[in-house]
């Protein structure tokens, strides 16, 4: 495991706390509590537009209930 992978991990983390605590994983890009986690999550969205996540990374945000399309998701 790379440090990118540990990096990676340790926002992982971070969001299933954020969830844990707020029930989604709808993180405000500029959220005043975690300024980093804002941008890592909508990082996630642009990464994966551009198909650069993996596929284990994609199912283990999928479990998590990560919302891909915040903009569809308002409208829910």
């Amino acid at each position: 495991m790379g440090h990118t992978d540990s990096k990676w991990d340790r926002m992982f983390a971070e969001l299933a706390t954020y969830k844990r605590k707020h029930g989604d994983c709808k993180v405000p890009r500029k959220w005043p509590d975690n300024l980093k986690l804002g941008e890592w999550v909508g990082g996630q969205r642009k990464s994966r537009m551009k198909e650069r996540v993996s596929d284990d990374r994609i199912r283990r945000l999928d479990e998590l209930g990560f919302v891909w399309d915040i903009g569809a998701a308002a409208w829910k």
